[in-house]
C-alpha cells in the first residue's frame, strides 16, 4: 500500500475527530464574533476523503512523501472553519478577536500572488483578498473531555461573503477543472466576476458607515449590539482622526445590556459618556474602558455589570450549563467584587471628594494621595494595583480563576479596606481631638 493510500485509511478512521475539531473551533469562534456585534456566517468542515485522495496524489508528485507523519505535518487544513463577513471592513477586528481566542501558529494574508489565468489573457483584479489563520484550541479553555484537541491545528479563512462566494465558484473551476480546462472566455468572466465582488466590498463598507450614521440621527433607543459596534468604530474612527484606525472593541453585547439596565441606551447618551470618557487607543479595549467608567459613576455600576453578564451569557448560543465548580468560581467572583467596591469607596473617602465619582481605576496617580497622607503605604499601593489586574480578569475576562485563589484576594482586599478605614478614623479622631 502507498504511503498516500495508508494516511487516506487512516484519516477515514479518524474523520469524525477532524469534524469536532472544527465545530469546537466554529462555535468558539462564532460565539466571540457575536460578543463583539461581528455579524458573520461561521461554518465548519473536515476535508472530505475523496477531495484529500486528489489533493495529496497530486502535491506527491512534487512533496514524494515518504512517511504518514510528513502527510500529516503538511496538511493544515484537515479541519477547516469559515468566517463569512457581512462588512469585509471588519477584517482586522476578527484577526484581533482570533488571535485573542485562539494560539495562532501562523498568519496569511491574500492575494498572495496573481490569479490563474488564460495564458492569452492577463487578469485586470488581485483575485482573492482574504485572511487564513492556523490555530490551535488552547488547552485551558477545554474541558477535560476536550484536552485531546488542543494539539490539532485547525485553518480559519476570514474573508466576505462575497468574496467566499466567488473563490468558491473560482477554486472548483480553476483550480479543480473536472472537465477539462478553462477557456479564455471562461476566465475573463471570473475575472469581471471578481471586480464586481471587489466593489460590493465598497459598497457594504459605505453600507456600514450608513448605519451608523442613521443611528446617530434618529437617536432612539440603540436595537441591537451590532449597531452598537458600528457606532462605536465611527466614533472611536473620528474621535482619534483616523479614518482607517481599527479600535480593540470588546464585549459590546453586554455593554449594551449595561446600557439598558442604566436607562442609558440611546446613541446621544452613549455619546455623552463616550465624551466624558478620555478613551486611550493603546490601553483596554474600548468597551472595557467605557464598562469602567460606568461602574465608576455608579454605586450599583458592579451589581448591575454582573446582572447584564449573567443575562446576556444565560442567552447565549453556546453557552455551557454552569458547573458545580463555576458556580462556586461565580459566588467568590460576587464576594470578590462586593469587598472591591468597598475599598474603591473608602479610598474616595480619603481623597476628602465625598461629592465625587467613583475612582474609575485605582492606579498609582489615584493612589498617591491617600500614601502620602500616610494612610496606607506604598507597599500596600503596590499590592491593590496587583489586585486591580484581578478585579480586571474578573469583570472583563475571558481568564478564569480557581474559586479558592479569588476568595483568598477577597480576603486581601477586605484586610485593606479594614486597614484603611481604620487609619481614616485615627486621622479623623486625631484632627479633631487638635481642634
Amino acid at each position: 500500500m502507498s504511503i498516500v493510500e495508508e494516511f487516506l485509511l487512516r484519516y477515514n478512521r479518524e474523520y469524525d475527530f477532524f469534524e469536532q475539531l472544527a465545530r469546537l473551533c466554529a462555535q468558539r469562534c462564532e460565539a466571540a464574533l457575536v460578543q463583539a456585534g461581528v455579524r458573520a456566517i461561521v461554518t465548519a468542515r473536515a476535508k472530505r476523503p475523496d477531495r484529500l485522495r486528489e489533493k495529496l496524489w497530486k502535491r506527491n508528485e512534487t512533496k514524494q512523501y515518504a512517511t504518514v507523519e510528513q502527510i500529516r505535518e503538511d496538511l493544515v487544513d484537515l479541519s477547516g472553519v469559515r468566517v463569512a463577513l457581512y462588512f469585509p471592513g471588519d477584517r482586522d477586528e476578527v484577526a484581533r478577536i482570533i488571535t485573542a481566542n485562539f494560539t495562532v501558529l501562523r498568519r496569511k494574508d491574500f492575494p498572495e500572488s496573481a490569479p490563474p489565468s488564460h495564458p492569452s489573457y492577463a487578469n485586470r483584479f488581485l483575485g482573492y483578498a482574504a485572511t487564513h489563520f492556523h490555530v490551535c484550541l488552547p488547552e485551558d479553555l477545554l474541558a477535560d473531555e476536550q484536552r485531546r484537541y488542543a494539539d490539532a491545528r485547525v485553518e480559519i479563512q476570514v474573508a466576505s461573503v462575497l468574496m467566499h462566494a466567488w473563490a468558491e465558484v473560482g477554486h472548483d473551476l480553476a483550480y479543480k477543472p473536472f472537465s477539462g480546462e478553462l477557456s479564455r472566455h471562461e476566465y475573463e468572466l471570473l475575472d469581471q466576476l471578481n471586480g464586481l465582488v471587489l466593489s460590493g466590498e465598497i459598497t457594504l463598507n459605505t453600507l456600514q458607515r450608513a448605519v451608523s450614521q442613521r443611528l446617530t440621527a434618529l437617536n432612539t433607543p440603540i436595537r441591537n449590539h451590532y449597531e452598537l459596534a458600528s457606532y462605536l468604530y465611527d466614533y472611536s474612527r473620528q474621535v482619534f482622526a483616523n479614518p482607517t484606525f481599527e479600535p480593540r472593541v470588546g464585549r459590546v453585547d453586554v455593554l449594551l445590556r449595561l446600557l439598558q439596565l442604566m436607562g442609558l441606551d440611546k446613541p446621544n447618551q452613549v455619546r455623552a459618556i463616550l465624551e466624558s470618557t478620555t478613551l486611550d487607543p493603546e490601553g483596554e479595549p474600548i468597551v472595557q474602558q467605557i464598562v469602567d467608567a460606568l461602574i465608576a459613576r455608579d454605586r450599583q455600576g458592579y451589581e448591575l455589570y454582573a446582572r447584564a453578564s449573567r443575562e446576556v451569557d444565560a442567552r447565549g448560543a453556546y453557552q455551557p450549563i454552569e458547573a458545580a465548580d463555576e458556580r462556586e468560581e461565580s459566588r467568590a467572583t460576587r464576594a470578590f467584587l462586593a469587598h472591591w467596591e468597598d475599598l474603591e469607596q473608602a479610598i474616595r473617602e480619603a481623597t476628602w471628594d465625598r461629592s465625587g465619582p467613583f475612582i474609575p481605576a485605582l492606579n498609582e496617580r489615584a493612589l498617591r494621595p491617600v500614601v502620602d497622607k500616610h494612610l496606607l503605604d506604598a507597599a500596600d499601593a503596590a499590592l491593590i494595583l496587583r489586585l486591580r489586574r484581578v478585579r480586571n480578569d474578573l469583570v472583563h475576562g475571558p481568564k478564569h480563576q480557581p474559586a479558592d485563589a479569588i476568595l483568598e484576594a477577597a480576603r486581601t482586599v477586605e484586610e485593606l479596606t479594614t486597614r484603611l478605614r481604620a487609619r481614616l478614623h485615627d486621622h479623623a479622631a486625631l484632627g479633631s481631638h487638635g481642634a
